[in-house]
């Protein structure tokens, strides 16, 4: 089976509870949900580096940007596994070096998909061509079929509900309301995702699609911090939705269908010991991963957030934070509201 790794920019649980969508039954389809896995940044670049180096836990902000211990990558991980591995992505990688960042600290060693007379369907902030999520995700999978290989590991990422970002002809967007522009976009990816898993199922291939947030877009402000601010990790921009969906044509029987969900606290550890769990032995035609014993197993990662200059932590149910001031304040609820 083919694994598919879907990181989407600005989407956490509390955005979608402030529109009222937490509970949308597109997240009501993974197999396996992870409803308190924290992201541990609340920036793009760094988000994406931990995702590939989550088969080593979560590592300080300054070792990101350093030497990676190759058991660290959970790409080279699945490469080990017999995948080829293959990187997509609906804007060009250059903002931030995005790309190069990827490549040189999330050892991922694939060269991004070039797609073909596709049109931007909106753009950055910085007028960079952002394009439509299905159809750069369906050109990517008819390429993947012609290819013949036998297992393919994606690493995707959209920046579709990036603050800033708007529709091409949408030429006084900043004057709309930001909320009612974030719910139009969130509508337009579940769609564009929604008939990708349908274009996947039509295939007959086994595919594990996993989708998780990078951050969240911090739709709404606080005591501390105004709407769209992410400069502090508070848990309401870095706890975000992270779903594995079980398609193909043994979907349906062992693992697929069930609906786990993983309550815990977790990061992306759990998520790359479940998938090289998964590669290891299929998860589909198999009960193995719907036992009590498969989901105590999954490691559990305690609440630490961090980004360049300020770190929160979660101690006996409380948060504490320390930033330039390099004091530990604890966090009232108003702040954390």
């Amino acid at each position: 089976f083919d694994i598919l790794i879907l990181q989407i920019c600005s989407l956490a649980w509390d955005d979608l509870r402030e529109l009222g969508m937490q509970d949308d039954p597109f997240f009501k389809q993974f197999d396996f949900l992870f409803t308190d896995f924290n992201t541990v940044t609340t920036y793009s670049n760094p988000a994406a580096i931990r995702l590939l180096n989550g088969s080593c836990g979560q590592r300080r902000h300054a070792d990101l940007y350093g030497v990676l211990p190759p058991e660290c990558s959970l790409m080279e991980g699945l490469r080990g596994q017999g995948y080829a591995l293959r990187y997509a992505r609906n804007h060009n990688g250059t903002y931030g070096k995005f790309d190069d960042e990827v490549r040189r600290f999330g050892r991922l060693e694939a060269a991004p998909f070039a797609p073909a007379g596709l049109d931007a369907k909106k753009y950055m902030f910085d007028d960079s061509p952002v394009y439509d999520d299905y159809a750069l995700l369906a050109q990517w999978w008819a390429e993947r079929r012609k290819s013949g290989e036998k297992r393919v590991a994606l690493y995707y990422n959209s920046v579709s509900l990036h603050d800033g970002s708007h529709w091409t002809a949408d030429h006084e967007w900043w004057k709309r309301d930001h909320r009612e522009q974030y719910r139009e976009f969130l509508l337009t990816l579940r769609n564009d995702l929604t008939r990708f898993f349908e274009l996947l199922a039509a295939s007959g291939r086994n595919v594990a699609v996993v989708v998780l947030g990078e951050h969240g877009r911090a739709v709404r402000g606080n005591a501390i911090e105004t709407p769209g601010l992410r400069d502090i990790p508070l848990p309401r921009i870095t706890l975000v939705p992270a779903g594995v969906k079980l398609i193909g044509k043994s979907a349906g029987r062992g693992s697929a269908g069930q609906n786990i969900i993983i309550g815990k606290p977790t990061s992306y550890f759990g998520l790359a010991f479940a998938l090289e769990a998964f590669a290891e032995r299929s998860p589909f035609g198999t009960d193995r991963y719907t036992t009590r014993a498969f989901i105590d197993s999954v490691p559990q990662t305690a609440f630490v957030a961090e980004n360049e200059n300020n770190l929160v932590v979660k101690y006996d149910d409380e948060y504490y934070f320390f930033g330039k001031d390099r004091k530990w304040i604890r966090l009232s609820e108003e702040a954390l509201r």
